[in-house]
């Protein structure tokens, strides 16, 4: 049984952190977690603040008596001493809410997840942290029970759980702490650097961004007329060339039951939302296909043995998919991630990913495309202007320098366009961002894809480029720039002999082999490169799982480092503008800072947040700079 003490006067408070914290004006750590009557604040309260100090526990019933409040935002805001909490997110924007800003954050949740290093799985609940580091099994049945409550008379039952959520986080942080830094001081910094980012994400979250309602479902509506316009002619050509088809080979009017029943669905309404009926109707009229997927539908277009008229369903099937996906991700549902005060605030996850990427929900902000119309929705509040900060060509500019290739990093810094070079070698035409445009698009394709180990045949899956010219542009990129090729070669099967793959900040990620020696790896890959058709049905099974190990390596080592250089000017941005001006942060997505800022201020904030992205990526990327475009406006669609 954990025993507890109940405090519920500003003496037995105070009386509590006197006796318990070791050093209160020097480095000292305490425990904390709270108990609250709803997920959000805006509709709930604190109902209990559970502090671990030493080895004692003291459970505060919370009211907004302000002595005892002011006394507790005292030991919560001092920077000396680490709080130790779990999924620490909710405890700020809690204690936020009532005016307490916690300082000097230890999350055991993102401590985890750095120890994990990239492993399946994500977010780690305090019940598995407790079994993994302490052998005890907690009971999360009583959490329930504090919903609604109204924050009067506790049950047992619920002050035993209230303890027990802060009894073990203490042994949780040393034992955590002992492993981040036996494993490597690189991985200390970023347990450093993502214990910075936790109150800066809870502070982005809260900021929010507003959202154009009306200008909003403008945009849907658009969408949702071209949806149905496409669906109404895709239907009718479907009527028409099953008509025809049946017809001529049946023998008899398709309008009969029997052919109905024939083909499980009525071919007059045909439920486009189904892959496996236009599947089936792409298989009677001709084109024997084992799926609709993007990779399938891009074939049939460019096969020359395909017919026009199966070439016009398909490619008023593709529009149809991507209005449809429109009106799906971006309709009225969206509405409802809307708070009171008329702003979208997602929750960001920090070290989900396995790069280490920043990820949202509720909603997703990352997957927001960059359509002007969708984006212009997104608006600075009245007397404010946008600015959108964002890296130029970084993964470019990254790979050059992980590579080692002296070719590409002096294009760069020569300002030469590499896409258009690459395209102007391989079509042999001028080739710029205004001209031939879409031989320099490509061309982007082709090097961004291939900079991750992607092959051609994987390149013409996912995009509209024919495989010879994919595999041309492959070539000519790689005889402009061989200590890639080299690079892309060699570090792949590095990773695998390794292991892991590690960005050159120290985050690693691990990887779980196939039980092989190296040398077994590098034979079956190297055989399966000249023809995999000679290797087994589950050899080749192996050989796919290798190359997507060397795959994820190399993305992890070139994303991974863009997602350090990201979050550390995100911690320099916020210190430098915390309490000094009037602008926030209010989203990031992937190389892009997104900020509210007071009119007055715009061009003074502009050149912090431009210099501060610079020099933070010039000390991660010391040779090469990568420059920062920032764009100021009254929407996102701001170019």
């Amino acid at each position: 049984m954990i025993e507890y003490q109940v405090l519920e006067s500003l003496n037995e408070v105070e009386s509590f952190f006197q006796a318990n914290l070791k050093n209160p004006n020097g480095p000292d750590c305490i425990g904390l977690d709270i108990e609250t009557s709803s997920i959000n604040p805006e509709d709930g309260n604190i109902l209990l603040m559970q502090f671990l100090a030493g080895k004692e526990i003291g459970i505060y019933e919370y009211n907004d008596e302000n002595p005892t409040i002011l006394l507790i935002k005292e030991i919560l805001e001092n920077p000396w001493i680490v709080k130790i909490i779990h999924n620490a997110k909710f405890e700020y924007t809690w204690l936020k809410s009532i005016g307490i800003t916690i300082n000097n954050i230890y999350d055991s949740m993102v401590a985890e997840q750095i120890l994990r290093k990239g492993e399946e799985g994500g977010f780690y609940s305090l019940e598995e942290l407790v079994k993994k580091y302490c052998d005890v099994e907690l009971n999360k049945s009583i959490r329930d029970t504090f919903i609604n409550h109204d924050g009067i008379n506790f049950t047992k039952e619920q002050l035993d759980y209230a303890a027990e959520d802060v009894a073990y986080l203490e042994n949780i942080y040393h034992l955590q702490s002992n492993q981040i830094a036996a494993y490597s001081s690189e991985l200390w910094n970023i347990k450093q650097m993502e214990m910075q980012l936790t109150p800066i994400l809870a502070e982005i979250e809260l900021a929010g961004i507003k959202l154009d309602v009306d200008r909003f479902k403008l945009f849907y509506e658009s969408n949702n007329r071209k949806r149905k316009t496409t669906e109404t002619k895709l239907k009718n050509i479907l009527e028409t060339e099953l008509l025809n088809k049946i017809n001529t080979e049946v023998g008899f009017n398709i309008k009969s039951g029997i052919v109905g029943e024939f083909l499980e669905f009525s071919p007059f309404s045909p439920n486009l939302a189904s892959p496996l009926q236009l599947q089936k109707i792409l298989n009677i009229l001709g084109a024997k296909v084992d799926s609709v997927g993007e990779s399938i539908l891009i074939k049939l277009n460019h096969s020359e043995s395909v017919p026009n008229n199966i070439k016009k369903v398909v490619e008023l099937y593709r529009k149809y998919v991507e209005y449809n996906k429109l009106c799906s991700s971006w309709g009225l549902d969206y509405l409802k991630h809307l708070g009171s005060d008329g702003r979208l605030h997602p929750e960001f996850h920090q070290y989900v990913t396995k790069s280490g990427r920043l990820s949202s929900s509720k909603p997703n902000c990352q997957q927001i495309p960059r359509d002007s119309e969708l984006r212009s929705c997104f608006v600075a509040k009245e007397g404010y202007k946008l600015i959108k900060a964002d890296y130029n060509s970084q993964e470019l500019r990254i790979i050059a320098v992980v590579s080692g290739d002296e070719k590409l990093i002096s294009d760069l810094k020569n300002n030469i366009d590499v896409y258009s070079n690459v395209a102007q070698q391989m079509y042999h035409k001028k080739v710029n961002k205004n001209y031939n445009k879409e031989l320099r698009d490509n061309a982007k394709t082709v090097v961004l894809a291939t900079n991750y180990g992607a092959s051609a045949f994987a390149i013409v899956n996912s995009s509209e480029i024919p495989l010879a010219e994919a595999k041309e542009i492959q070539h000519t990129y790689f005889e402009l720039y061989p200590q890639l090729y080299h690079w892309i070669q060699t570090e792949g099967f590095n990773i695998l002999e390794k292991g892991y793959a590690i960005t050159s900040f120290g985050a690693p990620r691990i990887f779980k082999l196939p039980v092989m020696s190296f040398a077994e790896m590098k034979g079956l890959i190297e055989i399966g490169n000249k023809s995999y058709r000679k290797l087994s049905e589950k050899k080749l099974e192996t050989y796919h799982e290798l190359k997507h190990i060397m795959r994820a390596g190399l993305n992890h080592e070139i994303q991974g480092l863009a997602a350090n250089i990201i979050k550390l000017a995100l911690i320099d941005i916020y210190n430098k503008l915390n309490n000094n001006y009037d602008a926030k942060i209010i989203l990031t997505v992937h190389d892009e800072i997104l900020l509210e800022c007071y009119n007055s201020l715009v061009s003074e904030v502009s050149d912090i947040v431009k210099n501060s992205m610079e020099s933070i990526a010039l000390q991660l990327v010391p040779q090469l700079e990568i420059p920062v475009e920032v764009f100021v406006g009254e929407n996102w669609a701001v170019e």
